[in-house]
């Protein structure tokens, strides 16, 4: 799976937990779809389609907040654009 590492403070263990996180997500989809065996495989290829879908989420917030359309929700906010 392809990490996008620009910007990151520790890139190393976040590919640390993205291994990890694969790891699990194989072994629960071998453990729960034993018959499925291209199921991991079909997970894996709905992940950019989630990331597009996470993008405009955020986007649509981000818009919002500025338009003032949406109350100020600053944690939510700070999380998105990755000030923590």
């Amino acid at each position: 799976m392809y990490l996008n590492a620009h910007g990151l403070k520790e890139p190393d263990k976040v590919r640390a937990c993205q291994k990890e996180v694969l790891e699990a997500l194989q072994n629960y989809t071998a453990s729960h779809y034993p018959h499925q065996p291209s199921k991991f495989g079909e997970l894996l290829l709905r992940l950019p389609e989630l990331e597009r879908a996470c993008q405009v989420g955020k986007d649509s917030l981000t818009t919002k907040q500025r338009t003032g359309d949406m109350p100020s929700f600053n944690l939510l906010m700070e999380l998105l654009r990755g000030d923590h």
